[in-house]
Formats: C-alpha cells, structure tokens, sequence
C-alpha cells in the first residue's frame, strides 16, 4: 500500500517496526541505527528519542 509524503513519520515509524522484527529475527542491528541517524540528521529530536526508547526496550526484552 503507497503512504503520501504528508505521512512521513508514520512511514519512518513503519520501517523502524520493520527493522525491530530484523533485529528479533537476526540480531542485526544496522536498519535500526540508520533510522535512528537519519532522524537525527534531520534534527528530529522527539522522533530521535522515542526511537532509542523503543530500541533500548527491545533488547531488553528479547537480548
């Protein structure tokens, strides 16, 4: 399903989930951080942040 550009945080929250179910999967954690840097890139604090929230809570719960 194509998602307009006027969503473009929900379409960075959907490639971070996509990135998340890598990471359970392979422990490969490289998608995550080039998300995490584009949001820092482009100066999105609150995105940044609740992104390396979520990531951190991730491995907690599964290594």
């Amino acid at each position: 399903m194509k998602v307009s550009d006027g969503y473009a945080c929900e379409k960075m929250h959907a490639q971070l989930y996509r990135a998340f179910i890598t990471y359970i999967k392979t422990k490969d954690n490289r998608r995550i951080y080039e998300i995490i840097n584009a949001c820092k890139a482009l100066n999105l604090k609150e995105l940044e942040d609740g992104f390396i929230t979520g990531f951190k809570q991730i491995k907690q719960i599964y290594g």
